[in-house]
Formats: structure tokens, C-alpha cells, sequence
């Protein structure tokens, strides 16, 4: 105990100098030309790109952890099992699609101008799990494309294609049943094309302008004690840093990479993030349940119903979920917060400012981002209604952070077998969400299963 508190003041500290370290470094001075390779991508997105529930409560899902369309908040997810869980193996997936929202001419990254629009913007995340017991594996991979155009200005790219993907592999485990832990693994993959015609077109290689990969390690937490009505979740995630890499373009006698008169970065970063958060439900529907295991039903239970023509095992399971039905009435109401502190980024610029070959300076302190979300569901089994709010901060020395409201409901629309792939129909769902704030507003629909 003795050697922690040194060890927790030795991590502060070097949060705190990473925090500072922002003025001076080769970029040069604000708004001048961009004239050297030494510099980073700030790969931090403040606004809320993520399943319709995610958004629509305000990103505040941390201390939730249960389902795989929110999986990636929190790598305990994997071994939080559902109250109508009643199997040793269980599984959990989604598939969503989020078509082109109207993003438009917003200040989508907050840096206080309107200089790039971006246009026919898609979102597709896919996600599942597996349970064993108390152990749960899962795999969750976010896909976002859009275009990226210059809206005024002498551009050197007059509009760009940006993909990015991101993959979380992640394992959990239960403790009984209360407290889980997760650990995981995060990437990113960013690729960037010159879409348009302009200085570049005729260059080699900027068929594939951009690329980066990279891989961090994070770590989950979850407490969801029976006896009360709340949860209390926990997530911290390591930075991933990739190198920037370009097709066919070699280092001039400078070290830097150009294409045109376009200069490359060396590498691109997304910061560490820390986050915590409180889920609190009201109502008579317990929010915490205990995973009723078969391997543990009582020998003496089991020869109460040895005379039964069914399987003695799935009776007794059949009577816990009748009891469980009987115990757990549909109407709740959902509250829940969340904070995240996001870490610094050393001597870079933002996308934005990548394009337009200007030094924009982003993420030279941390940033903190709370958030507060409701949700119920209105009409049991078919509506689920939700809203949010959450100030993004602001990665930028000329603007402010910005407080967003979100809004958002879900329907059971209705169930197939799709072609015939499952014995048993499959329910699907619609959703629309909301999000406004200052410069900026996004609306979007999805389809995905229902759960």
C-alpha cells in the first residue's frame, strides 16, 4: 500500500506534463502553412457516432453493459447475461445500419469554422457474443464512410473519401455475478482517398492518399450488486497509435513525405480515454438478476420432477422463468450518467486541418466529457423511447465545448425467418434519432434485431 500512492502520483504527473506538452514544436505558428511531416493526426470524434441506442441516450452506456449493440463501451459486457438467460451457452448479436444522415455543412469536429462538408455519411456496425458459464467473448467492428468536401478557400483536396473502421475483440468474466471484468483489444484502421479533382489527381499514389492501423489494449469493469437498484460501470482504454503510410511515395532529402505540396503526417493517434459511469433504474423491475445456472439446480428440486414425460432440467427452468415473468413487470424507467476523460494528443492538427495544409492545433489538454441519459419502454415488447444530452468538448484553441441534446425511439416492426436461415422468426426493429447543437444537428434512421 505504501508503494501505491507514489505510483498513482507518478501517473498523474505524467498526465499532467503530456497535458502541457502543446505550445511551439516544428508545426510552427497557428494558421501558418503546414511545412513539415513531424506532425500527428488528432483522430478524436466528439460527436455521437454509434448504435441508435448509444446515441440516443447520450453515449451514457458505460454502466449498462448488456447487449452487444454497446459493447464496445465496456469490455465486461461479454459476461453480463440477460435476465432471461437460462442456458450454461448463450450468445447475443446485432447488426445495425445507420444510412447517409444530413451532416452537411455542420462544424462536425467542433474547431469553430464550417470549412468542410461532409456529405453521404454511412454507419455499420455489427457486434456479437458468446457465453460459457461465467466466461463471455465477443467481437464488435464499427464501420463509418463519408465524404469529406472543401467548402470555401484555395483547396489542395478538393474533397476526400474517409473510411474508418474500428474493431474491439473482447473477453469477460463474472464474479459471482455481481462484479465483471473485461479485457480487450482496440483498433482502428483509417484510409483516406483523394475523391476529387485537384492538385493531386494526376500524382502517383494518392489513389490512396492515407492509411493507418494500430492496436491498444483496454480494460472493463461492472458492479451490479442484486440487493440494489443501480450499476456502477467503468472502462479504460489505451491510445492507438498507427504510422501514416502512403503508396508509392518515398521520403524527400528532408524526411518528410509530400505528395504535391501536400504534406503527410508521420502518425495518427486516438487518445486515451478514461471512463466511469452510474446506471440507476426506478420501478419495480429489478435491474440486476442473478443468472440462474442449471449446473447449480439443487438434487432435491430435480427428483420433485423425475415422474415428468419432459426433461426434468428444462421444467425446473421453464417454472424459474414463469416465477421470473411473474416477478419482473414490464414498466421501468432508466437513468443513466457517464464521464470521460480523453487524453491529450502531442504536437498535432485535426483532420480539417490536415486537408487544408493549415496548422490547426487539436488535443493539446485532456478533455472531459459528461453525459446523462433516460429511457423506457412505452408500449412493453413493441416501443422504446429515449433521450440524452452530453457537452462535447472542444479539441481546438478557437472554439468552446457544446452541449448536445439527443432523442430517440425504437420499434418492434416486425419478425421473419429471412429465407428461411432460422427455425424460428426473427424480430427487427426501426429507429429514428435526433442530435442538436451549436453549428451542428444530425438525424438518421436505422434497422437492426430487436432484443
Amino acid at each position: 500500500m505504501s508503494g501505491l500512492v507514489p505510483a498513482l502520483a507518478l501517473a498523474v504527473l505524467l498526465v499532467l506534463v503530456g497535458s502541457l506538452a502543446h505550445a511551439g514544436g516544428p508545426l510552427g505558428a497557428q494558421g501558418s502553412p503546414i511545412t513539415t511531416s513531424s506532425y500527428t493526426i488528432d483522430l478524436f470524434q466528439g460527436p455521437l457516432i454509434g448504435s441508435s441506442r448509444v446515441t440516443a441516450v447520450g453515449g451514457s452506456v458505460v454502466a449498462l453493459a448488456a447487449g452487444a449493440d454497446i459493447m464496445t463501451a465496456n469490455p465486461a459486457t461479454p459476461a453480463v447475461r440477460y435476465p432471461s438467460s437460462h442456458s450454461v451457452t448463450d450468445w447475443n448479436a446485432g447488426i445495425e445500419w445507420r444510412f447517409p444522415s444530413q451532416l452537411g455543412t455542420t462544424d462536425f469536429d467542433n474547431n469553430g469554422t464550417k470549412g468542410f462538408a461532409y456529405n453521404d455519411f454511412v454507419f455499420l456496425s455489427t457486434s456479437g457474443y458468446v457465453q460459457e458459464g461465467p466466461l463471455g467473448i465477443g467481437v464488435a467492428l464499427d464501420v463509418q464512410q463519408y465524404e469529406l468536401g472543401r467548402i470555401g478557400g484555395a483547396p489542395v483536396i478538393k474533397s476526400a473519401s474517409v473510411r474508418l473502421a474500428s474493431l474491439h475483440l473482447m473477453a469477460g468474466y463474472s464474479l459471482d455475478d455481481e462484479v465483471h471484468l473485461g479485457f480487450g483489444l482496440r483498433g482502428a484502421l483509417l484510409t483516406l482517398r483523394d475523391s476529387g479533382q485537384s492538385e493531386l489527381t494526376a500524382v502517383p499514389g494518392t489513389e490512396g492518399l492515407l492509411t493507418m492501423a494500430g492496436l491498444a489494449p483496454e480494460l472493463g469493469f461492472l458492479w451490479a450488486p442484486r440487493a440494489h437498484q443501480l450499476r456502477v460501470g467503468a472502462a479504460a482504454r489505451a491510445p492507438v497509435v498507427g504510422k501514416a503510410t502512403s503508396s508509392d511515395i518515398e521520403p524527400d532529402a528532408a524526411g518528410d513525405l509530400r505528395v504535391g505540396a501536400m504534406y503527410l503526417p508521420r502518425a495518427i493517434e486516438r487518445p486515451w480515454e478514461l471512463e466511469w459511469g452510474v446506471a440507476v433504474q426506478l420501478g419495480e423491475r429489478p435491474l440486476n438478476v442473478r443468472w440462474l445456472d442449471p449446473r447449480t439446480i439443487p438434487r432435491a428440486e430435480l427428483e420433485r420432477f423425475r415422474t415428468s414425460p419432459d426433461d426434468t432440467r428444462q421444467v425446473l427452468i421453464n417454472r424459474y422463468e414463469q416465477q421470473r415473468r411473474v416477478r419482473f413487470p414490464r414498466p421501468k424507467l432508466l437513468l443513466t450518467t457517464s464521464f470521460m476523460i480523453t487524453g491529450p494528443t502531442v504536437n498535432a492538427v485535426g483532420m480539417e486541418s490536415f486537408l487544408a495544409q493549415r496548422v490547426d492545433r487539436s488535443g493539446r489538454h485532456a478533455s472531459f466529457t459528461p453525459r446523462l441519459g433516460v429511457e423506457t419502454e412505452a408500449l412493453p415488447n413493441w416501443l422504446w423511447l429515449r433521450a440524452g444530452a452530453y457537452l462535447e468538448p472542444t479539441r481546438f484553441a478557437q472554439s468552446s465545448p457544446r452541449l448536445h441534446t439527443t432523442v430517440g425511439l425504437e420499434a418492434h416492426v416486425f419478425e421473419s425467418h429471412v429465407f428461411h436461415l432460422w427455425d424460428s422468426a426473427v424480430p427487427f426493429r426501426l429507429g429514428v434519432n435526433l442530435d442538436v447543437a451549436r453549428d451542428y444537428y444530425d438525424w438518421n434512421w436505422t434497422w437492426g434485431l430487436w432484443y
